[in-house]
């Protein structure tokens, strides 16, 4: 795993050395192409608008585009540019968008929110993203898509399509009454009738954690002969993060899946200004009236909710919750819904547009529980990604 933190300049230097190598698409037959292809990284927010701009006819989004919403560090753009050499000017071939994810499997992942998948640049895109991912020691390629990607092209393998995993989501509304608190207006609803610029809390890292820190400050709950107290991991909890994630693969009957430790953990989470993620921890701490006062009060770190910021190139950050996990001996205490309900406050409290998760579909308690705190199923979208070594190749292939 990687030895060197990250951070969003080293991501730019990346980026730019990436597409700084890709300069032409070569036609179907091998030969080069009077099309002059050249990419560049989406920096400036008139660049942003413009994407932004191009979704406004999509049906998903309408017609009444705003500024657009680049509250988060890692969060970043390629456009693909096109010229003709017997012709003067340029053409917006395609773009993508994509942020940094966190798997507490296989750890850094490269997630993409936008992509012109009809275009001829959108092979080329993928190609460079898993260049990018590769060079800054992601292990996944991720995205959403509909149907079961295949390309065209036998020399490269097809990525993976998880088709046993659903995407789940609330949105400001079920996050206010599922914690029950009136609906808190987003600034990103609050644009003008002539589309002047949104005034929004930028999501800065210390501001982040001080938030989540305010939110989780007064959780501290005595039911049942014990006391559970909701905190922010430290530094000093990465042994518990790995211990407790190995019981969740356990749990999901893959219990070799996992592919980091916690020193990656740290790494990542804790070595760094500028962290890729964040976790809850539950302690529980038994009381004397179950100890019956013979030996001193014991604290059990019993669950966690590890998870990070990702973005929406049209709806701005959201919250993501890369695993919840609560073990067994305390199950059925209402700590995980706990958890939840402090996710949603942090949501709502950092002003993101939606609170989403993915979870198997044969784990029917799970999706019961989520169905009775109003969370919405996106059943036609699916997890598809290229890891590990199906990674390096893909980013390996020639462009065709």
């Amino acid at each position: 795993m990687p030895c060197v933190s990250l951070s969003e300049d080293f991501i730019h230097r990346t980026i730019d050395n990436v597409i700084a190598s890709e300069h032409s698409i070569m036609s179907s037959d091998g030969s080069p192409c009077h099309k002059i292809i050249t990419l560049r990284r989406t920096t400036t927010p008139s660049d942003w608008n413009s994407l932004l701009s191009s979704l406004s006819s999509d049906e998903e989004y309408g017609t009444n585009v705003l500024s657009v919403d680049f509250r988060t560090s890692f969060y970043f753009g390629i456009e693909v540019w096109s010229s003709d050499t017997h012709q003067p000017g340029e053409k917006l071939l395609g773009f993508c968008t994509f942020y940094m994810a966190y798997s507490t499997w296989d750890g850094r992942m490269l997630y993409v929110d936008q992509i012109n998948t009809e275009t001829d640049g959108s092979l080329l895109l993928y190609r460079v993203m898993a260049k990018i991912a590769t060079e800054i020691g992601s292990t996944r390629l991720t995205w959403k898509q509909k149907d079961r990607p295949e390309w065209n092209d036998t020399a490269i393998v097809n990525p993976e399509y998880l088709d046993d995993w659903l995407f789940l989501s609330m949105d400001r509304l079920a996050m206010a009454n599922f914690i029950g608190s009136p609906q808190i207006e987003s600034s990103s609803d609050l644009g003008t009738d002539r589309g002047e610029i949104r005034t929004m809390k930028s999501l800065l890292f210390l501001y982040v954690e001080d938030t989540i820190r305010e939110t989780l400050e007064e959780q501290t709950i005595t039911t049942n002969c014990a006391t559970r107290n909701l905190r922010l991991a430290g530094p000093e909890d990465t042994e518990t993060i790995a211990r407790l994630v190995q019981q969740l693969a356990i749990y999901e009957k893959e219990p070799d899946a996992v592919n980091v430790t916690a020193q990656d953990y740290f790494m990542d989470g804790y070595n760094s200004a500028e962290p890729l993620f964040y976790c809850i921890l539950a302690d529980v701490v038994a009381t004397d009236d179950e100890l019956d006062g013979k030996t001193a009060p014991t604290t059990t770190t019993a669950a966690m909710g590890l998870f990070y910021f990702g973005h929406d190139l049209v709806h701005g950050p959201f919250l993501y919750l890369e695993d919840l996990f609560c073990d067994e001996a305390f199950r059925g205490k209402g700590i995980g819904t706990e958890i939840m309900k402090q996710l949603a406050s942090i949501s709502l409290a950092l002003d993101c547009s939606q609170f989403v998760w993915s979870a198997l579909d044969w784990n029917a308690p799970a999706l019961s529980f989520y169905n009775k705190i109003g969370a919405t199923i996106k059943e036609e979208l699916k997890i598809t990604r290229y890891c590990g070594t199906d990674l390096h190749s893909f980013a390996r292939s020639q462009n065709k």
